[in-house]
């Protein structure tokens, strides 16, 4: 496509004066191409600049902007505008003009970003100059005179210099422009995680190797043993630290069920039979007869009437009270002070009202359900065993002010199952209430020593929580093997006494020397 170069002739001089050739126009319409690289318009821009020539490009991408956003070849072109009266049109492609080819109107006009365009059409560049061609004949055609002539020796080489500055500091401005927001995202990430090392709470992880069959022993394999190691001139550089054998005190798998012989053995066997992973979502054949026998044994531990599977006692929790909420309008969450991070997540993920309770207070708990109307649905949200401070929740008393005000009870049992009840179900299995109990949730990762977590009640509120739960549809299931070595580990605890009650004579042993040693050392009613 043609390139048209229109140039303004002065008012006066217009119709019977011959006026100077325009040097830009000139050096603009001896370029092969419709489209002009930034360098050739460069180049342009430079000859008629040294001429006095003010003028402006339609593409204005091409010159660099002046801080206040305005185009600096906009402003030199708006006297060139204000004095047009009559316009030229000049062929660029071949270099020649046509003084009979009139453009009549062709107005700039400002933008919105403080640049200019024209009223010509895609695809057709207008550049402004007051210079005009020489007067010519209607209908003929004069060469434009040989821009290189115009650009020679110490000019052509200042211009190339000009040139590749122009693209050195494009370049830099779209590079700082897309590392901005990362260096910045870094800074504050970096300032927050720096907060966390001064104040003493940031972690650093052990890497240790458990040995199957000697519980609680392992090895221990981090980079800060092997450090020290290198340090205390255990080592060569060169050579590998051997790991020091280290004895677990701050282990979950209470019972060391994660190394018994049965839970071990039925796991190995699943992966031989169904293989690592199970597929897909519990949706999408992920639903495996290991699935179903776990399910089955939890609602059998708990004197549920069935039972469902998460991928941790995290998932469940979170996923489990947020659904509910979902499904029942206008209900309110009474939730215990110190509950942990998976319940009240869930409670904040699901954008019910809520009051909280001072921790075991059953007076405030009462106080909180009598600001609620009676018609609304209510769920009392607490722990059985509260980690942190190993005291125990009075759950009959919390579910008799549940019966009084109507409320559904939810109970975490995740740091009791398998330790206490004569099934292994948990401390209100162990005080006889667990029937009175809406939903129990429980973990497989700790006293079952597997993976997982699930929730068990009445056969309608599994089905919902099955049916609408975003956390329980959209995951993968838990690997075959995994719920194999579950069941296997829930089944076993659910008749074996002798470890529940070695785990209490040796806490007792323990909190005993403990307090010889310590007085001040906190007695608990639990054992964690």
């Amino acid at each position: 496509m043609s390139k048209l170069v229109a140039c303004a002739a002065a008012p006066v001089r217009a119709a019977t004066a011959t006026l100077p050739r325009c040097p830009f126009l000139s050096a603009l319409a001896t370029y092969p191409s419709p489209n002009p690289s930034p360098a050739v318009s460069s180049a342009a821009v430079q000859i008629g600049m040294q001429a006095g020539c003010p003028f402006l490009m339609h593409k204005t991408s091409h010159f660099k902007k002046t801080g206040n956003g305005k185009s600096a070849v906009a402003e030199a072109a708006a006297a060139a505008v204000n004095s047009a009266t009559k316009w030229t049109a000049f062929d660029a492609e071949d270099g020649s003009v046509s003084a009979s080819s009139v453009v009549p109107r062709v107005m700039a006009n400002r933008t919105s970003s403080g640049t200019a365009s024209t009223a010509c059409g895609s695809g057709i560049s207008i550049s402004i100059c007051p210079f005009a061609a020489p007067a010519a004949a209607a209908g003929t055609k004069q060469p434009l005179p040989d821009a290189n002539a115009m650009a020679c020796g110490k000019e052509k080489e200042q211009l190339k210099e000009k040139e590749k500055e122009q693209e050195k500091e494009a370049e830099a401005e779209a590079e700082a422009k897309s590392a901005a927001p990362a260096s910045t995202t870094e800074k504050v990430l970096s300032e927050r995680l720096d907060s966390l090392k001064a104040e003493g709470r940031y972690r650093v992880f052990f890497d240790i190797e458990r040995q199957a069959g000697r519980f609680p022993k392992a090895y221990n394999h981090s980079m800060i043993k092997q450090t020290e190691g290198m340090i205390n001139g255990a080592a060569a550089a060169t050579e590998a630290v051997k790991p020091d054998e280290v004895t677990v005190w701050c282990n979950n798998d209470y019972l060391g069920m994660g190394q018994h012989p049965i839970v071990v053995s039925a796991m190995q066997n699943a992966i031989t039979k169904s293989g690592a992973g199970a597929g897909g979502t519990r949706n999408i054949s992920g639903t495996t007869a290991y699935h179903t026998e776990l399910e089955s044994e939890l609602a059998s531990v708990h004197g549920k009437e069935r039972a469902l599977c998460f991928t941790s006692g995290y998932v469940a929790n979170d996923a489990t009270l947020s659904t509910l909420a979902s499904l029942l309008p206008g209900v309110v969450f009474f939730s215990d002070a110190l509950n942990h991070a998976s319940l009240i997540e869930g409670i904040r993920h699901s954008r019910a009202p809520k009051h909280v309770f001072r921790h075991n207070d059953l007076a405030h708990l009462e106080e909180c359900l009598k600001k609620v109307d009676r018609s609304a649905p209510k769920i009392i949200v607490f722990e059985s065993v509260y980690s942190m401070d190993g005291d125990i929740a009075p759950i009959k008393e919390i579910c008799d002010l549940a019966d009084k005000y109507g409320a559904l009870t939810y109970i975490d049992e995740v740091h009791a199952v398998g330790l206490y009840g004569s099934r292994g179900g948990g401390v209100a299995q162990q005080r006889g209430v667990e029937d009175r109990l809406s939903l129990i949730s429980g973990t497989l990762a700790k006293a079952y020593g597997v993976f997982g977590g699930y929730v068990a009640g009445s056969a309608v509120l599994i089905d919902a929580i099955r049916s609408f739960a975003p956390g329980f549809i959209f995951t993968s299931s838990l690997p075959p093997a995994v719920a194999a070595a579950a069941a296997a580990s829930v089944r076993y605890l659910k008749t074996s006494q002798t470890e529940r009650a070695k785990h209490q004579v040796m806490c007792n042993v323990l909190m005993t020397a403990l307090h010889a040693s310590m007085p001040a050392c906190q007695h608990t009613e639990s054992r964690v």
